[in-house]
């Protein structure tokens, strides 16, 4: 589990009305917003359509949290990040995923700056 300073809640998240950037892969949608906060906050949603079985959403979940708290927790960006995911088939790796996510991650921290 993410630490709680980096962590929002998705009622939260999507509660505020400030302008969001999307970026969506094959499996994956990244939204960012601007924060208030001096860290970056991230929610994970992975709907019961992802698979049916709690236990394989929740280890999607682990897997992508570790990214982020290995990868990206020391960003300095003031943003709240949202991840969903769309699809996971058996054909999809989690090493295929991690590729998804690097690339939008970079994309939105790279959007960060230069906006």
């Amino acid at each position: 589990m993410l630490p709680k300073l980096f962590r929002i809640k998705a009622p939260e998240f999507f509660h505020s009305k400030k302008y969001s950037r999307k970026k969506t892969t094959m499996h994956l949608t990244v939204i960012s917003k601007e924060s208030h906060r001096n860290t970056p906050r991230f929610v994970i949603l992975i709907p019961k359509s992802v698979d049916k079985r709690a236990s394989f959403r929740n280890k999607i979940r682990r897997f992508l949290e570790e990214e982020i708290r290995t990868e990206y927790l020391q960003a300095q960006n003031h943003k709240d990040i949202c991840i969903r995911v769309h699809k996971f088939s058996k054909d999809t790796s989690f090493t295929q995923m991690k590729s998804e996510l690097k690339n939008l991650m970079e994309n939105t921290f790279t959007s960060i700056q230069k906006a």
